[in-house]
């Protein structure tokens, strides 16, 4: 085992928070080390959430002809030609361009990356489980380890037909129909996705409205313009039972709470995600964690342990990319007094938020 290379910052995740975070702290002149357990980097934000699902709204849109439509007021039926693998193409190639440039950033600014995963042995010291074990020490660590999509034990997730938000990238064709069940910013996004490749999409929601953090009358006209996409909303009601066909080409049927049924190709829970905290060994370093598994943190991003911080998914709400990168440089502004806070926006706009 190696043993105690010394850091003035451990970040624990390259997503979008971790990274931006971990190269700030460099630029001024910390050492910095930065823990990965995947083999790519770039988090959830590259690998199976923003980035994906932003290129694969670009593509439905130039598939579906959208902006053409907006200039020409045309419409086009070429949509059932257009294969899967020419759908995904362009979010392939792009994810595999930003993980690059993800691990380039970290090179040219002297961030040592470990591969393994990382939890506590002390509230100082990570212990890095990868191809051998090492243990680091840091004078500050910074939490930025995602989340991950909640899985309810009695849906019947199989990867293949009835997804998650991010085995949902793993579709290997276009479903004949699709079920989202969950009305927030990945079921709004997916839902216009497939909607506008000519996909029969249903759009369950246990509330009277979408996306209630929004202003009322901004949710009223998305709900207006998913309706123009053919998008059945069903609202105020839930599933509350899935029968899975032993057959593919037969069709998923589901159950309302109403006691209607529903029959569908595909079926995507986007219902919620939770915190990647599991086996971070939180209580080793005195850190308080909340429902969901979100990590506890003040207005500056500090958790009740002064030198450790969180940042990202992983202390929940907005949970976007664009609001984790400030989160990220924010923490570490704090942490080092860097003295940029003033030319740093306090109030995070909800940017990231894309329906096609």
């Amino acid at each position: 085992m190696e043993n105690n290379k010394s850091y003035d910052l451990i970040v624990i995740g390259s997503g979008p928070a971790g990274e931006k975070a971990a190269v700030k702290a460099a630029y001024f002149g910390k050492k910095v080390a930065m823990i990965e357990k995947s083999p790519n980097a770039g988090g959830a934000g590259v690998q199976t959430g923003t980035l994906p699902s932003k290129a694969l709204k670009e593509t439905a849109l130039y598939f579906s002809r959208v902006y053409e439509k907006q200039i020409f007021e045309q419409s086009d039926k070429r949509l059932t030609k257009t294969k899967h693998k020419q759908f995904t193409y362009r979010r392939d190639i792009a994810r595999i361009d930003m993980q690059e440039e993800v691990e380039n950033n970290f090179l040219r600014h002297n961030v040592d990356v470990y591969r393994g995963f990382g939890s506590f042995i002390d509230k100082h010291q990570i212990l890095i489980k990868g191809d051998e074990e090492t243990i680091i020490s840091g004078k500050n660590i910074l939490l930025a380890t995602g989340s991950y999509p909640v899985n309810p034990p009695e849906i019947p997730f199989d990867g293949k037909r009835i997804h998650d938000s991010d085995t949902i990238l793993k579709m290997k064709r276009f479903p004949k129909s699709l079920c989202v069940i969950g009305a927030g910013v990945i079921g709004c996004e997916y839902a216009t996705i497939y909607a506008a490749m000519g996909v029969k999409v249903y759009l369950i929601n246990n509330r009277d409205t979408i996306l209630p953090f929004l202003d009322t009358e901004i949710a009223e006209a998305l709900v207006k313009q998913m309706k123009k996409q053919e998008i059945e909303i069903l609202f105020n009601t839930s599933i509350t039972d899935y029968k899975k066909p032993k057959k593919e080409k037969d069709l998923i049927r589901l159950t309302l709470r109403n006691g209607d049924e529903l029959e569908t190709d595909m079926v995507l829970y986007a219902a919620g995600r939770s915190g990647n905290i599991s086996g971070l060994n939180c209580d080793k370093a005195g850190v308080e964690t909340g429902e969901r598994e979100i990590v506890l943190v003040n207005e500056n991003y500090r958790t009740n342990i002064p030198h450790i911080y969180a940042v990202g998914d992983v202390i929940g709400f907005p949970a976007l990319a664009s609001t984790s990168m400030d989160q990220g440089r924010v923490a570490i502004s704090h942490m080092y007094n860097t003295g940029d806070l003033d030319s740093m926006q306090k109030i995070f706009p909800i940017r990231n938020l894309h329906s096609s």
